[in-house]
């Protein structure tokens, strides 16, 4: 590094830099200072991301060469030392304060499997920009040092802390993917759970540091379940009952001498009426969408949506939903299973149409959720079995 560089004036003319990411993956613009008056000045002569209000770290920066050309010819440039931020990005150019400090936003990216290599960069901290450069940068880690296309598996896990304003503790998303495009899934996996945080309907989400780990496995594992079945489909409350699973590779689902089987014992609530019990049995992803079509509501607050989040599951889980049909009624974000009739007649009689007052009707009712169970190898999928509770079933065995 050059010190004369690093030190170098901000004088109109000087090269400066508006830095975006830094660290192990660093992202910058540079461009040229048109004026300076005291602390503050004004550069690039054009707007730099049309953003308006913005906190960017502004750094002396060295140009290294110029690239000629007839469409558009730019510059290679180095940042240098950060000596203030840009807090304003115009038509004209953008503002520059020298001695302002901006915020920037930790990250970790951990590559295990195909490689083994750890980055720790940060980010500008900004709505619209935070989700676009760690994406990028997972993008471009992925790119230059791992595997981006090809068959592959990943798994992804990432970890959110949430700004101690918050009082939350941190939120841990994971899942899995397979297949040629493995990959760039899980970036959009990402991609999707960032921009609902910091520039979703639930307002701005303030985050202290973003953690993410992949694992990337040399081929893809998924696995399809194809089949289930019961011991027995008359039952009676409080009972356990055995369920045999089977599942094949996700490429070949119809090959049966590539086809597992493996048990799994649900006890039946105790407090189940006379009448069809379903269990829907699937993976994590599977079964998350099925919990939200059931109980046809979304999040309304961000407690909600904190919430919704907390709950997750991924294709590394095996889940059993258990279902019956119920009245009832989601309303404002909640789901009501257990009206009485004479609740159910004041929704059915309003006026209104708006759906936050007087919600959707259920259908169906998720009576036990039961217990995630972790998988050697992902699953996906998901498959239905039915049972006839017969209350009258318990008193028989008990007299026995």
């Amino acid at each position: 590094d050059d010190p004369q560089a690093a030190s170098a004036p901000l004088v109109p003319g000087a090269s400066v830099s508006a830095v975006l990411a830094m660290g192990d993956l660093n992202l910058s613009a540079t461009g040229t200072v048109t004026d300076r008056r005291g602390d503050r000045l004004v550069a690039f002569g054009h707007p730099l991301l049309s953003i308006g209000p913005a906190l960017l770290p502004m750094a002396t920066s060295e140009v290294v060469t110029v690239i000629a050309s007839r469409a558009s010819s730019f510059k290679i440039a180095n940042p240098k030392a950060i000596v203030g931020a840009f807090d304003l990005d115009r038509e004209a150019g953008a503002r520059g304060v020298v001695g302002l400090e901006a915020p920037l936003l930790p990250v970790t990216l951990q590559l295990r499997g195909l490689v083994e290599h750890d980055h720790r960069f940060a980010v500008v901290d900004h709505p619209t920009l935070t989700t676009a450069l760690v994406t990028t940068s997972v993008l471009g880690a992925l790119s230059a040092r791992s595997l981006l296309f090809g068959p592959q598996g990943v798994d992804i896990a990432l970890t959110l802390t949430l700004s101690e304003s918050l009082n939350e503790p941190p939120i841990v998303l994971r899942e899995r993917f397979d297949g040629p495009r493995a990959a760039i899934e899980a970036v959009v996996f990402l991609q999707t759970y960032l921009t609902f945080l910091i520039d979703g309907p639930y307002g701005a989400i303030a985050l202290d540091r973003i953690d993410i780990a992949l694992r990337q496995d040399p081929q893809p594992a998924l696995r399809t379940l194809v089949a289930a079945y019961a011991d027995r489909v008359r039952v009676a409350p409080g009972e356990t009952v055995i369920l045999t699973l089977i599942d094949a590779p996700a490429d070949a689902p119809a090959e049966p001498t590539r086809r597992r089987t493996r048990r799994l014992a649900v006890d039946v609530p105790t407090d189940l009426p006379n009448g069809r019990y379903s269990l829907l049995i699937g993976d994590g992803t599977t079964i998350d969408l099925a919990r939200q079509l059931v109980r046809r509501t979304a999040p309304q607050t961000q407690a909600q949506f904190f919430a919704s989040l907390r709950t997750q599951r991924d294709r590394r889980q095996l889940n059993v939903l258990g279902l019956m049909a119920a009245p009832g009624r989601a309303v404002a974000g909640a789901a009501l299973p257990a009206l009485p009739g004479s609740v159910r007649g004041v929704f059915a009689g309003a006026r209104t149409t708006a759906k936050a007052i007087v919600g959707t009707p259920l259908e169906l009712v998720i009576v036990d959720e039961g217990k995630a169970t972790a998988l050697d190898e992902p699953l996906e999928g998901a498959v239905r079995v039915d049972l006839d509770v017969d209350r009258a079933l318990r008193a028989v065995r008990l007299e026995r």
